[in-house]
């Protein structure tokens, strides 16, 4: 649907278990400005509930209270409930442009307000201070967010403790200390560990999120609680167990070249592949059926039992109104289809065959109705010259 400024939407949110709301509060040529508000429920927002409805106040981190706004795409995702309209709570424009928020900056506001009131203070006093503190023998801001052992040479990462606002860190090899130094902070949400040498990993009790790994040599990796997601920096690994809440529920994957079996983790949320080459979507349906999130990225060679997409039934697709100018789009794409096969000069009434079924193969794939089919093999055949 295209929504109107005051739209109201509620979307259910996996980490917090619980629906959360936001407005649209403006609509602009090229997107719309989405404001997060402050509710959450059980069960989705009932028109009765609008009128005591309030932005949400965000000083997470980094935050200092405002407002989340911000310029999102012009479609509303499919998984949104659209549950009324009421004035726009803030008139405000934005500078920030992303995705659909989907909840998670409530979220992240509700893990904030869990932390103990003293560390949350004394994360703001650093932020806010111009001090300095020694690391390595080196002078480094007290408010630094971000440390790489490469640029600051520190051995033990109990080292870190005087970084008050440290949330990322980046190591190029092990240090002492990193685990006890983890499960005692409860920012460090970042980590990305390269040529650590470990046979075993065990990160409960941290706070990490997004973990960036090499599993080279490794054999068992336990993951933290609050872990969201893991990116693989290498195609090594498919033998290291990989130990996760719920066998894997709500949990993503980012794999390089090649999507890896990991039979512990059949509840696998998202997968996502760069550089991949090939893949039997069949496979990878048997290994991990509950996929909610699929992304590939690079030139498949193979890839092999496509129709096997449908067998994904969680599968979500951010899918809302249809474009207006969707079919030209989609007959602009099998122009562009059929045009390297021009300049095949070997094409022959078999080879034209394959291609054109290889085409309709494509468009049985459309839901019914979404385009007309028949336009798109007139496309194709007003533009082929084989």
């Amino acid at each position: 649907m295209k929504p109107r400024p005051g739209d109201v939407f509620c979307v259910y949110n996996r980490s917090l278990e619980r629906y959360t709301a936001c407005q649209v509060t403006k609509v602009k040529e090229k997107g719309v400005v989405e404001l997060v508000l402050d509710w959450t429920g059980d069960h989705p927002l009932s028109p009765e509930e609008l009128p005591v409805l309030r932005p949400l106040a965000v000083d997470y981190l980094f935050w200092s209270g405002g407002y989340d706004l911000t310029n999102v795409p012009p479609t509303v995702p499919g998984n949104y409930i659209h549950v009324g309209n009421i004035p726009p709570l803030v008139e405000e424009d934005s500078r920030s442009y992303s995705g659909w928020d989907g909840g998670h900056s409530i979220a992240r506001q509700r893990w904030w307000d869990g932390i103990p009131e003293e560390k949350r203070r004394a994360f703001k006093a650093a932020a806010a201070g111009r001090g300095e503190v020694e690391i390595g023998g080196r002078p480094v801001k007290e408010r630094t967010s971000k440390v790489r052992d490469d640029l600051i040479p520190f051995v033990d990462c109990r080292e870190l403790r005087p970084l008050r606002c440290l949330t990322a860190l980046e190591c190029t090899r092990w240090h002492p200390g990193l685990v006890e130094y983890l499960k005692e902070t409860p920012f460090l949400i970042d980590l990305r560990l390269e040529n650590h040498g470990q046979k075993r990993l065990d990160l409960r009790g941290t706070t990490v999120r997004r973990l960036t790994i090499d599993l080279a040599g490794m054999e068992e990796l336990w993951l933290g609680e609050t872990t969201g997601s893991i990116c693989l920096t290498t195609t090594a690994g498919e033998d290291c167990v990989i130990r996760a809440p719920a066998a894997g529920e709500g949990l993503g994957i980012d794999f390089k070249r090649t999507v890896q079996r990991h039979p512990e983790l059949p509840a696998l949320t998202s997968v996502s592949c760069t550089g991949v080459e090939e893949l039997d979507l069949l496979e990878l349906r048997r290994w991990y059926p509950g996929l909610r999130s699929l992304r590939l990225w690079g030139r498949p060679r193979h890839l092999q039992n496509f129709r096997e997409l449908k067998g994904f039934k969680e599968l979500l697709r951010l899918v809302g109104e249809q474009p207006e100018d969707a079919q030209a789009q989609a007959e602009a794409a099998v122009t562009a289809f059929v045009r390297p096969f021009n300049r095949m000069r070997f094409i022959e009434t078999e080879e034209r065959e394959d291609v054109y079924s290889a085409l309709c193969g494509l468009l049985e794939e459309l839901p019914e109705s979404a385009l007309d089919r028949r336009a798109l093999v007139d496309a194709f055949e007003a533009e082929r010259d084989f």
